[in-house]
């Protein structure tokens, strides 16, 4: 459903849709202990996450969609 890069990321995440979504999707990242550091919402026409904000590390990137969550791993090193 959907691919991200640059994987590992400095700035900027970029997704890849496999298909056009024309509702807002929450997102989050997860940390390896669980915890939500950071959250927002992506718009039908938005493709791109800024993640300056983020320490360096492995994330779960959820993306909420009607019929549930799509996760992807992304590492951010800046």
């Amino acid at each position: 459903l959907f691919s991200c890069y640059p994987n590992p990321a400095n700035t900027t995440i970029y997704l890849r849709r496999m298909r056009e979504y024309r509702v807002k999707m929450n997102y989050s990242f997860i940390t390896s202990l669980g915890e939500r550091v950071a959250k927002g919402v992506l718009l039908p026409n938005q493709n791109s996450i800024d993640v300056t904000h983020l320490a360096d590390g492995v994330y779960a990137l959820g993306l909420e969609i009607e019929n549930g969550v799509v996760r992807l791993m992304v590492s951010i090193c800046h």
